[in-house]
């Protein structure tokens, strides 16, 4: 059974809000995840940005199931396609898994893009950001959409 890869995009330097500590630590905890279950990850740049996030690039460390891409536009899903086609030889569109920066313009893009070429996406939604009224309103647009599936996280039953 194949593994849904993870996609990561845009957790650069040249973005503050890619070093909100809450952010960075779900990434971190989907990166994990993705490991324990030998998933392929991918790491999409935006060129000229700077370096993905140190303890985002930490958890990567000695996994050979990754890869990084550099885009030089919004949508990275060219990259994304083409990296699953040339270093894992997935020629079909398959389910993947989306999170990053920012919701409402890089994500977005990258997902839609995807989507509209047939890939069955699923945004983790607690690990994406942007300001909250372009996040809450992009989630809504993609819920009505229903071009890509909203992975909301689990909350804890009390008892």
């Amino acid at each position: 059974m194949r593994q849904v890869p993870l996609i990561i995009v845009d957790m650069q330097k040249n973005y503050p809000d890619s070093f909100i500590p809450r952010l960075v630590g779900k990434i971190v905890k989907h990166v994990q995840a993705a490991i324990r279950a030998n998933a392929q990850i991918i790491v999409v740049e935006y060129k000229g940005c700077g370096p993905t996030h140190p303890d985002i690039m930490d958890a990567l460390k000695d996994y050979k199931n990754c890869t990084t891409v550099q885009k030089s536009y919004w949508d990275g899903s060219t990259q994304v396609r083409t990296s699953l086609k040339k270093k894992w030889k997935i020629t079909t569109p398959i389910p993947v898994k989306i999170c990053g920066i920012y919701s409402d313009c890089c994500v977005k893009a990258t997902a839609n893009s995807l989507a509209e070429a047939g890939y069955d996406v699923k945004i983790i939604e607690e690990a994406c950001h942007s300001t909250p009224v372009n996040h809450t309103k992009q989630i809504g647009n993609w819920e009505r959409d229903k071009n890509v599936q909203i992975i909301y996280r689990r909350r804890s039953q009390k008892s």
